[in-house]
């Protein structure tokens, strides 16, 4: 998907209007802040609308998040390093670590008045973020607890997608969601974890581009 292929008149504010930057700024106090150099400012704005936005049609294209969020930071052109590799800043955006795009991003999602929707946001980056941790532990009973957090954000997600939107989109994602989970299960459950042990690369290359870092070999417990 290019920019082109993007109806900006679903957006309550066009992603890739340069003009968008000092609607937000004036709207919310949150949006005051620097975020850097003014065209930084413009991407991170850009990702978020992309992204965050109630009425999004990347949510269908791509109902999978962890992809959706790989495709809202190249449509909002977030730079990459030469080996490849976001670069940090704004792979702290996509981790959800910086503390004042996140702020940005809770004024945005609250001006849709719908506490639905805040709450279904909430638990696609908890569940995220469960999949990232639960590709990196070692400690069986941890990975046991993280896998049940999954399982219960699954069902969490499920139904707030269907009181939100309904219809057929709502079995489209939540298939999307129950595929994704199913298809990486085998590969976090701790009976499984020794096959992954020794060739950490399996896991870096599961992560894909969103999480661009180097794994460290995994261990059990009172191994050596």
């Amino acid at each position: 998907m290019n920019r082109n292929d993007i109806d900006v008149k679903l957006f309550r504010y066009n992603p890739f209007d340069l003009k968008t930057v000092q609607l937000l700024t004036e709207e919310y106090p949150e949006f005051r802040v620097s975020f850097g150099e003014a065209n930084t400012k413009q991407r991170f704005i850009c990702y978020l609308i992309l992204l965050y936005d109630l009425n999004t049609p990347l949510r269908i294209r791509y109902p999978d998040y962890i992809l959706r969020k790989i495709e809202c930071a190249k449509l909002a052109e977030f730079k990459k390093g030469s080996n490849g590799n976001f670069l940090p800043e704004f792979l702290e955006v996509m981790e959800g670590s910086n503390e004042k795009f996140n702020n940005a991003v809770v004024a945005y999602i609250k001006s849709f008045g719908s506490p639905d929707y805040m709450a279904l946001t909430m638990y696609l980056n908890i569940f995220a973020s469960e999949y990232n941790n639960s590709l990196k532990v070692s400690d069986s009973k941890i990975l046991k607890d993280t896998v049940a957090n999954i399982r219960t954000l699954q069902a969490q997600i499920a139904e707030l997608t269907a009181i939100i939107f309904g219809g057929k989109e709502v079995f489209d994602l939540r298939t999307a969601i129950y595929k994704r989970i199913e298809r990486d299960r085998p590969r976090v459950r701790p009976e499984d974890i020794a096959e992954v042990i020794d060739v950490p690369q399996k896991l870096k290359d599961n992560l894909g581009d969103y999480y661009e870092k180097d794994i460290e070999p995994l261990k059990f417990i009172g191994c050596k």
